[in-house]
């Protein structure tokens, strides 16, 4: 037998199981509080969620093209 058999023999405990699984669906999957930009665009983000600009690409590019010219 499963491991889940025992669990829906009793209404209740599915029931209680079913609301575990849909809190869980809604803490993945919910929006996020955070407003959207003023000019509409969506902010980019890095690996960590921390926003970047363009000035900060420009600057990784720059210390990534000295590097690889010395």
């Amino acid at each position: 037998m499963n491991r889940y058999s025992g669990l829906f023999r009793s209404r209740w405990n599915a029931l209680l199981w079913a609301i575990g699984v849909c809190w869980s669906v809604y803490w993945f999957a919910a929006p996020s509080d955070e407003a959207p930009p003023a000019n509409g665009q969506v902010a980019q983000t890095d690996a960590t969620g921390t926003p970047y600009s363009d000035a900060d690409v420009a600057a990784l590019q720059a210390t990534l093209n000295r590097l690889q010219h010395q």
